[in-house]
């Protein structure tokens, strides 16, 4: 035979084996279980407007291609035409004559159950999302309608589906003890679900009004978002959430995953604190922020199939950086980074499985049934874990705080107490060195009295005193500071006299070192203590005197506004700029002292101190190489100022104002 006649008849046999009706399905009274997908042929109507009785007319047979799963759930992907599935059921006398056909997909818009019997009867029965619960020929999670198969012979099951969701069909036909049978273990898969996203809703809860972190809020919006998604997937949203409003079955599904895209982020970005430890892959989230909020708030004029891939699109798109962002934290040793990479990886493989599944490009399996609530499951428990572990590592960061922080207070309180005793030993000690210091100075009268030729040795002596009963005041004075011992006794006096004292002290000085002296008298009534701002003024002088080699110093007293500016000028070595405030502190020195500079680095410090007791502004400006001023503005009594005058105000820090001049 010529090689083109075999192949015509090659072509006649594929297309007889094609046209051949799949081989009928026993049903008995053996079995519970019967049907399976392998057994249903399938064809495409795409215009939608077939009849039953025009499906089944013998011209018609060889449209229906078999489908051979191996025991895989029919899975067509997101399909725009009606789908028509047929198989036929060789009855025996012994078979139930109630028989239930469950389509094991919750979100499947439209069904209608065709069966014909052998006298040519066409019964139908009408199922589908798109009714309200209520209307369910059978009232379950799945679609599930009653066969009554009454009498032996074949009988014909047609079945009409159209749906926007995903075509997804697990077809199977059982009897009703089977059924009751089979979804005493499903609920309890489910019951144990839900009652785990119960118990993480409560426990996040509470911590969340316990703790006020708004991480906790995220995570509870989270988990809300993936139950509402879960209700519309499983079927338990329409059987008992809204049974009456079957629009809410596709949308609720969309929405509850959109909402997981959108608080998945927000929690995330708080967790990891990415908007400052991660700002690029941060920017990358807000922008998916925004992307999930367009989608919300388009969801309504979307249609569902085209909704349905771009979610899946979104979804893909938001886990991966999410991962990256964990995996990058895992490095860094973040506390909760391998419990947070470890529950996005879960969800991200269950919501790739559930992709490929939805787009018809991985056939269904009954393992594979619900990946995303396996895998929500599984990454919802971990959130929660790497809560604690923020939760825990916070606490005891929290507790390490507060233990340093009590031994800190108990190093201070110790430094405190130590500083009061100096102090007060200072104190005692200064008091104790008094009166051997004025049996000195007696004797030293003594010989100046009966030994004039002694008198340059005695002039030393009346000096070494006197530097000796200065550094005593200033160690006496420093303890009553710091004892707290030292009061002020707040009077209205006129300064002429105070100056008149410190002009008479250290105007010998400053001539005997050949410098300019200048003081100018003031008349003004000042309210202060005027023992301790005449100490004040002496230990400015001092210094003036003390450390000005060439030049002068100037003490002048003008009145401004309701103070009196006294200032202390001189033309030393000045003081650096950084050094401003550190002059005014214990123990301060400077530059290595002369052969003039007996003291302690007590002066400032004082000054500085009996200032803040009296209210009194302190200022200072000085220029290395030209000098220094220090300036002191005393409140006015009130008798020299008139009426509704203002307050002297302190001097803000110790840099002077503008009226100070310059040195």
């Amino acid at each position: 035979m010529h090689w083109r006649g075999w192949l015509t008849w090659a072509l006649l046999g594929l297309l007889w084996a094609g046209c051949v009706p799949a081989q009928a399905v026993m049903v008995s009274d053996a079995h519970t279980h019967v049907l399976s997908s392998s057994d249903l042929s399938y064809r495409e109507d795409e215009a939608g407007v077939l009849s039953a009785r025009e499906v089944l007319s013998p011209g018609e047979a060889w449209r229906f291609k078999p489908l051979s799963l191996d025991g895989r759930t029919p899975n067509f992907g997101y399909l725009s035409s009606t789908l028509w599935l047929k198989t036929e059921l060789d009855v025996l006398t012994t078979a139930p004559a109630l028989w239930l056909l469950q389509i094991a997909n919750p979100r499947l818009d439209s069904i209608e159950v065709f069966v014909a019997g052998p006298g040519n009867a066409l019964s139908r029965t009408a199922g589908g999302d798109a009714l309200p619960f209520s209307q369910r020929p059978v009232p379950h999670r799945h679609h599930v309608f009653p066969l009554k198969l009454t009498g032996s012979g074949t009988y014909t099951l047609l079945l009409r589906i159209r749906s926007t969701s995903s075509l997804q069909i697990p077809v199977t036909l059982l009897q009703p003890q089977a059924l009751l049978s089979q979804d005493h273990r499903v609920y309890s898969l489910l019951g144990l679900y839900f009652g785990l996203v119960a118990g993480l809703l409560a426990y996040n809860f509470l911590l969340y009004v316990a703790i006020k972190d708004a991480v906790y809020l995220h995570y509870i919006a989270f988990v809300a978002a993936m139950t509402l998604a879960q209700l519309a997937n499983t079927g338990l949203g329409p059987q008992f959430v809204w049974p009456e409003r079957p629009a809410w079955n596709d949308v609720a599904s969309n929405l509850g995953h959109a909402a997981c895209g959108l608080t998945a982020i927000l929690f995330a970005r708080l967790f990891l604190h990415s908007r400052v430890e991660l700002p690029l892959l941060d920017r990358a989230l807000s922008g998916l922020l925004w992307v999930w909020g367009a989608y919300i708030i388009l969801l309504p004029w979307m249609g569902l199939e085209y909704a349905g891939r771009v979610l899946i699109a979104l979804v893909l798109v938001t886990i991966l950086p999410l991962l990256m962002a964990g995996v990058d934290r895992l490095r860094a040793r973040r506390t909760g980074a391998r419990y947070f990479l470890l529950a996005w990886s879960m969800l991200m493989l269950g919501a790739l499985i559930e992709a490929l599944v939805s787009l018809g490009w991985v056939s269904g399996h009954p393992m594979l049934a619900h990946p995303v609530m396996l895998g929500s499951a599984l990454e919802m428990l971990l959130l929660s874990f790497a809560l604690a572990d923020r939760f825990k590592s916070e606490r005891s960061a929290k507790e390490s705080a507060l233990s340093m922080g009590l031994s800190e207070q108990l190093k201070k309180q110790e430094a405190e107490r130590l500083s009061i005793e100096k102090s007060r030993f200072l104190a005692a000690v200064s008091h104790d060195l008094r009166q051997p210091l004025f049996a000195l100075s007696l004797t030293a009268q003594s010989l100046h009295a009966r030994a004039p030729r002694l008198e340059p040795l005695v002039q030393q002596m009346k000096s070494a005193l006197e530097s000796a009963n200065g550094l005593l005041d200033s160690i006496m004075t420093m303890s009553r500071l710091e004892t707290g011992s030292l009061k002020a006794n707040m009077v209205d006096f006129s300064v002429q006299a105070l100056v008149e004292r410190v002009d008479l002290t250290f105007q010998p000085q400053a001539l005997e070192k050949g410098l300019r002296w200048v003081v100018t008298p003031s008349i003004a009534l000042v309210h202060s203590d005027p023992i301790l701002l005449e100490r004040m003024v002496t230990n400015l002088v001092s210094n003036a005197v003390r450390f000005t080699r060439s030049g002068g110093v100037v003490v002048s007293c003008r009145r401004s506004g309701p103070c009196l500016l006294l200032q202390v000028w001189d033309t030393g070595a000045g003081i650096d700029p950084a050094d401003h405030e550190a002059v005014f502190t214990e123990y301060f020195r400077g530059e290595p002292e002369t052969e003039s500079d007996n003291g302690v680095g007590l002066g400032l410090y004082i000054v500085k101190s009996c200032a803040a007791m009296l209210g009194i502004g302190l200022a200072l400006r000085s220029v290395p190489g030209r000098g220094s001023c220090f300036s002191l503005r005393i409140p006015l009594a009130r008798a020299s100022l008139p009426e509704r005058a203002p307050e002297c105000p302190p001097q803000p820090g110790l840099t002077p104002s503008a009226t100070d001049g310059s040195v």
